[in-house]
């Protein structure tokens, strides 16, 4: 077992940062969308992840920085999954020295909706 899949956050966790995970998947409890209250999430210089979780449809996700994800090729609808509205509170987005990434392939029957 990876060593991040085994420090489970609580579900009341609001704020999640996540640097220099060497792993080639995100843990079990991000992409089941567990952490319902989060309000901030930071992914940063994890080299080996080549997509984003699924955090379109935190509801109180106001707060996304990807940073240094050199394998990220494509932002699809793995992110959005079934979310509609996606990204219903988001209002910072900052997505930041991803190289490989040739691609933003939009969730095209959703809203996406960025909070002024």
């Amino acid at each position: 077992m990876a060593i991040l899949e085994g420090l489970e956050p609580p579900c009341g966790l609001k704020q999640l940062v996540i640097t220099s995970y060497g792993g080639l998947r995100y843990p079990t409890w991000l992409v089941t969308n567990r952490l319902i209250n989060l309000v901030s999430v930071t992914l940063s210089s994890c080299k080996r992840l080549d997509s984003l979780p699924p955090l379109g449809k935190l509801p109180f996700l106001n707060y996304l920085y990807v940073l240094a994800m050199p394998a990220l090729k494509l932002i699809g609808v793995e992110l959005y999954e079934n979310a509609d509205p996606v990204f219903p509170s988001l209002e910072f987005l900052k997505l930041e020295l991803l190289e490989g990434c040739e691609e933003w392939s939009e969730a095209h029957s959703r809203q996406f909706y960025l909070s002024s």
